[in-house]
């Protein structure tokens, strides 16, 4: 790992205020994205609609079906291109999404647009969710973020402090809102395969923070056992927390570098190359592992300089 950054010593608690402030920002931003959407934000999958999935014997662009289903009078539509062609402008196979009708007349609706396009298709996929199926999907599918963030709690109560727990906490609904506010921005809809990324989000942020507060652990106890031992230029003993923190992080940095970064690049893969609702988990996923890598620094490390006296030499 040291070959990546063989030593820095970057003054991350230095810049702390100011990044927590900008968390902020951003935060309320993605809050107001959140309610300001209403109940628009959320796909048949929560909702209930169809969904119909269109091979074409030719290309044809997502601008041409949503023309189509808007003379056929149907406004409240999502289309999504699939492979072969998705980073392009035109694709041959499509996802076609309404929200809220009944099965046999969405479904009719939809034909009749597409036929109206005069070109040659098929039919891969009909599928319906009923609305009293969509309500239990997606309040089962926000119970499981609940427990799962009351259970890191726990945990990381357990295997560190009340006080890490806590800032852990605070960083994985800063990634979890960040994530889900900025999908929302760019006309994202929230579905089961994003709200599947927001519970990867979660495993993967509280992943990347529990290294780092391992290591300030670490040093913690090194601070308190060391004789003369001297990191950098000083002993090791007369080392502050906000001191240990920098440390920590700048110890975990490289790894941090190596892991995110492969992941990254993984996920930038299947959102570009992915399609339909692949894409959508792809680009909720590549959010949250830079908002993740981000908090653990900026957001889960302050938490504890901010319960604690950032100049005491003892644990």
């Amino acid at each position: 790992m040291a070959v990546v950054l063989p030593s820095t010593s970057i003054d991350f608690m230095g810049m702390r205020r100011a990044w927590i402030v900008i968390s902020l920002v951003l935060t309320g931003w993605c809050l107001h994205e959140w309610i300001s959407t209403g109940q628009n934000k959320f796909g048949i999958d929560f909702l209930g609609g169809t969904d119909v999935v269109a091979n074409f014997e030719e290309d044809v662009t997502a601008t041409g079906i949503r023309e189509a289903l808007l003379k056929a009078g149907i406004n409240d539509s999502t289309v999504q291109a699939f492979a072969p062609n998705t980073l392009g402008e035109k694709a041959s196979e499509y996802s076609i999404r309404v929200k809220g009708t009944e099965k046999e007349g969405s479904s009719k609706l939809v034909k009749e647009a597409l036929t109206s396009m005069n070109l040659k298709y098929s039919i891969l996929r009909e599928d319906f969710v009923g609305p009293i199926i969509g309500e239990k999907i997606k309040v089962d599918g926000f119970k499981a973020i609940a427990w799962a963030i009351i259970g890191l709690l726990i945990y990381i109560s357990y295997r560190f402090e009340f006080i890490f727990a806590v800032g852990a906490i605070i960083s994985l609904a800063h990634d979890v809102f960040m994530a889900a506010g900025i999908f929302l921005f760019f006309g994202g809809e929230i579905g089961a395969s994003v709200l599947a990324a927001l519970l990867t989000i979660l495993g993967y942020s509280v992943n990347d923070t529990i290294i780092v507060y391992d290591r300030i652990r670490e040093n913690l106890n090194l601070r308190k056992t060391s004789k003369g031992l001297k990191v950098g230029d000083k002993a090791m003993r007369d080392y502050t927390l906000s001191d240990i923190i920098n440390l920590s992080v700048n110890q975990t940095l490289s790894r941090t570098i190596l892991t995110s970064g492969t992941t990254l690049f993984s996920c930038l893969a299947l959102w570009f190359f992915g399609g339909g609702a692949i894409a959508d988990l792809a680009f909720v996923l590549t959010i949250g592992i830079i908002t993740g890598t981000y908090s653990s620094i900026f957001i889960a490390a302050p938490v504890i300089l901010g319960f604690s006296n950032p100049d005491k030499k003892t644990a």
